[in-house]
């Protein structure tokens, strides 16, 4: 948990950065910051598959070798990043400019998405060293890198923003040099110990076509955690949209929310990482009665550590909103209003997104999208929809809170679910829900 929580410090403290830039750099990173979203969370999900293909071949008698697990994960992530310079070639300028803004911030917006979009085969070669070292089970080495990261990320960042010296900075851009200099250092870092604890093959055994298998197995798992993780940041585009005809103050606040609400869910990353992780391993085990006990597990801590990381939101939610937006007034009240009854509750989103990740550990990811798609694609954007609809940010902010204690009781439904079909006799052979 320790490295979700230097993640999530080190993205809000950058949104703070931000926000001292003014209230235009503010606004203009708050409408990239879905898209951002969007590709993080392919990147993440091409990490997890990696995590569970690494912890699966650790249990079983051939384990692993660099070339089976390393190498088809850079791979993929290769073909993942052609397809990103593709879309940045795309007239981003248009699509920012849909969402209402003045010219001169959709453009400070287009300049900082493209300068991120080209950098980001850093931050996605960054989370897979990172799940390589995950699933080899190097949580402590994994989670020290991570903070180092972050650390050198909160120093780098307002020197390359603000300047030092006789140096300028280069604005908003700047963050985004910053997070490519820490990441850069840290992948690096990251393979060398995973490097070192798994089993090289020599010359002779390099076997291309075992290569490509690696690689397809990867490929398989990373399409459904990819996709399924991809359904909120796609909702926060469209909700983004949708809140950006209200006015600029929620626009700024939907940026804020972004960097604050990753952060509260500190606790949910954490515990569903490790909790990924015993699921494949149980299921390759055949251990499928602990299935249930390790979901409740998941749940009741996720429910603990959530509560205990949301009570300072509310307490300090004045001082925590002043100090995110920079002096910038006017979202004040949206801000505040977010903090006072969303950190208490989310518990419940929590509780379904640790559910809906490890369904695919034990094979049941069509159970995984089906249940994400209606929760985030058709439900979480009807929020945002209803708060356009009546002309009312606040509305969408409590339905938010409805549809959190909703996500409590699916999570209970998809344990209980998961655990009696286990139990029953195994159906005839599905490709698309093998790993």
């Amino acid at each position: 948990m320790l490295s979700f929580s230097a993640l999530m410090v080190a993205n809000a403290i950058d949104m703070v950065f931000i926000a001292h830039l003014g209230h235009e750099p503010l606004t203009a990173a708050s409408l990239a910051s879905p898209f951002m979203w969007l590709m993080n969370t392919i990147a993440m999900g091409i990490a997890l598959a990696i995590s569970v293909h690494v912890s699966k071949g650790q249990e079983r008698a051939e384990g692993n070798t660099v070339i089976d697990v390393l190498l088809p994960g850079l791979l993929i992530g290769a073909a993942v990043y052609g397809v990103v310079l593709l879309g940045a070639g795309l007239n981003l300028e248009a699509v920012l400019g849909a969402m209402g803004a003045a010219p001169s911030i959709y453009e400070q917006s287009e300049g900082y998405l493209k300068t991120w979009l080209y950098g980001f085969i850093i931050t996605l070669t960054f989370a897979i060293s990172t799940a390589y070292l995950r699933g080899l089970s190097l949580f402590k080495t994994q989670a020290i890198v991570v903070a180092v990261v972050c650390l050198m990320n909160i120093v780098l960042d307002p020197l390359l923003m603000f300047g030092v010296g006789g140096f300028a900075g280069f604005g908003l851009v700047g963050s985004v040099y910053a997070a490519w200099l820490a990441q850069a250092g840290g992948a690096l870092v990251c393979i060398y110990f995973g490097v070192r604890r798994t089993r090289a093959t020599g010359p002779r055994n390099l076997g291309m076509g075992k290569m490509l298998q690696a690689a397809l197995n990867i490929s398989r798992l990373a399409w459904v955690t990819s996709s399924t993780a991809t359904f909120w940041p796609i909702s926060g585009i469209v909700a983004t949209y949708l809140i950006s005809k209200l006015g600029d103050a929620e626009v700024a606040t939907m940026g804020v929310i972004s960097k604050l609400q990753p952060l509260i869910m500190i606790p949910v990353w954490g515990v569903s990482a490790v909790t990924t992780v015993l699921l494949s391993k149980a299921y390759v085990q055949q251990r499928h009665d602990q299935v249930g006990m390790i979901f409740k597990s998941g749940y009741g801590l996720v429910l603990m550590w959530q509560t205990a990381v949301a009570l300072p939101f509310i307490v300090f939610a004045g001082p925590v909103a002043r100090f995110m937006l920079g002096g910038y007034e006017e979202a004040l009240p949206f801000v505040v209003t977010y903090l006072m009854i969303i950190p208490i509750t989310v518990f419940g989103r929590g509780m379904l997104y640790l559910a809906v990740h490890g369904l695919p550990a034990i094979e049941r990811a069509r159970t995984a999208m089906a249940i994400d798609g209606v929760y985030v694609l058709l439900l979480h954007t009807g929020c945002y929809w209803v708060g356009y609809l009546f002309n009312d940010f606040n509305l969408a902010l409590l339905m938010l809170l409805a549809l959190n204690l909703l996500g409590a009781v699916l999570a209970v439904w998809v344990a209980k679910h998961a655990r009696c079909s286990l139990s029953m006799p195994k159906a005839p052979h599905r490709p698309m829900e093998t790993i």
